[in-house]
């Protein structure tokens, strides 16, 4: 339904935007796309992006999230801390990095390689959320902050000293700079 911004000035499920949001809307030259697509958001991502260039809105995109393993409302750093009673030292932390990275849904994957081909094909700036996460050289994704809070408290969902961690990695890498 993202097209619906775009013509109707709606959200999902014929939601109207308020006031404020259309402001918001109308006064922006820049329109992030940030959700955790599914099929039928990427197969209306083209139609989206061209409703864009026709009000003269510039698309960013970004890829869906990861989503690790989290299985009867534990991840893997709470399975640990369960078995072990205690958070992973250096070592550990390492191994566990790699199992994040393992853990990771390879459905995301393909629907982000297809966000990835619309964007190559239109031209469009894209962010990969994955990189704020992982490091796919060395096959490692973090799962926790340097003071040792989960950045996710289940799968995907971001804990509040991870958004914290994350925005800040988001403000060191440039991530938004928009030129």
């Amino acid at each position: 339904c993202m097209g619906n911004i775009f013509i109707k000035l709606e959200f999902c499920d014929g939601l109207k935007m308020s006031k404020l949001q259309k402001k918001i809307f109308y006064d922006s030259d820049t329109i992030l796309v940030s959700t955790q697509y599914s099929q039928k958001d990427i197969d209306s991502l083209k139609q989206t992006i061209n409703l864009s260039k026709k009000i003269k809105k510039k698309i960013i995109l970004t890829t869906n999230s990861p989503t690790f393993y989290y299985k009867d409302y534990a991840s893997l750093v709470d399975e640990f801390f369960i078995k072990n009673k205690r958070l992973p030292i250096d070592d550990e932390i390492i191994l566990m990095e790699n199992e994040y990275f393992k853990s990771m849904s390879k459905k995301i994957e393909i629907l982000n390689k297809k966000i990835e081909q619309i964007s190559k094909n239109l031209n469009i700036k894209l962010l990969r959320k994955l990189d704020l996460f992982c490091d796919l050289s060395l096959e490692r994704c973090s799962f926790l902050t340097k003071d040792k809070d989960k950045i996710l408290f289940d799968g995907s969902h971001y804990s509040i000293k991870g958004a914290k961690h994350i925005g800040k990695k988001i403000y060191d890498l440039n991530w938004l700079d928009l030129n």
